[in-house]
């Protein structure tokens, strides 16, 4: 019994690592556009 809820808990934290890698990919990609668009703005 133990197992399945270690197993579960296991799998809340590989959700919530992942879900955290994903919110940080997209603000790197949000910065990089900003950054780019700023550029091209500002030349």
């Amino acid at each position: 019994m133990s197992d399945i809820v270690t197993h579960q808990q296991g799998l809340y934290k590989a959700r919530k690592a992942l879900l955290l890698g994903l919110i940080r990919l997209m603000v790197f990609i949000t910065h990089e556009l900003y950054a780019k668009a700023w550029r091209l703005v500002n030349d």
